[in-house]
């Protein structure tokens, strides 16, 4: 039990980063394998679901496309998912997005854990460690978890101030976002003969949002059978 509880200590008081980049021992890195049976792969493909695609711009115009909107039926009646184009984010903006999550997990560590979550909080960066058993496989990742939005749910001591533009770029992609959602509950409601605002109603005023940006390092030990 003993060194069940040190371990945990350990894995706690580092990022997945760190443990990537340096000697550790086995017994450490052990607890982020899965094991893979006999006969199993890895790399083995995963059935592919055919997700509908719905142009959000056709959904948008005074007379929407009927086929647009018996997609978006089609999709809420089986699969319960949608794949959005025309949404009106241009990829030079979303490339913005990736790329100030991706120099924030480049600083150093120090500078991250300024960040750092609060040991039973959500918000900030840092890892999802908590061993809850001896069995139990960890996440090879660090993340930077955000309330972004209503505005008076944000907690900006966990927001970095570097790189300099992510406030910037989250807060635009966060209103980006909330307005699509908007655009998305009205088309839902309309392809389902409810009331325009009925989604709206029951989410659009108490709706949450949150952000999560992920890094997953190199595994030191991805050729060994178990795989983190």
């Amino acid at each position: 039990m003993a060194e069940f509880l040190n371990v945990e200590t350990e894995l706690m008081a580092k990022s997945v980063q760190e443990l990537s980049q340096k000697a550790e021992s086995k017994t450490l890195l052990e607890n982020f394998m899965y094991d893979v049976s006999e006969g199993e792969s890895m790399n083995a493909p995963v059935p592919l679901l055919e997700i509908p695609v719905v142009n959000i711009g056709l959904l948008t115009s005074p007379s929407a496309s009927v086929e647009e909107m018996q997609k978006m039926q089609s999709a809420l009646s089986s699969c319960g998912y949608i794949q959005v184009i025309n949404h009106g984010m241009e990829g030079s903006f979303l490339d913005k997005v990736r790329e100030v999550q991706k120099q924030f997990f480049q600083l150093p560590e120090a500078e991250k854990k300024i960040y750092s979550k609060e040991v039973n909080g959500i918000q900030g960066y840092g890892h999802d460690h908590r061993i809850l058993s001896k069995h139990a496989s960890l996440n090879w990742a660090d993340r930077l978890f955000l309330i972004v939005y209503p505005e008076n749910g944000r907690n900006l001591k966990y927001w970095p101030k570097n790189p300099k533009a992510f406030r910037e770029v989250i807060e635009e992609y966060t209103e980006k976002l909330r307005l699509l959602t908007e655009v998305i509950f009205k088309a839902m409601a309309k392809s389902l003969n409810l009331a325009e605002d009925s989604f709206l109603k029951q989410n659009g005023e108490k709706a949450t949002m949150s952000a999560r940006f992920n890094y997953y390092p190199p595994c030191p030990m991805a050729r060994c059978r178990s795989r983190c």
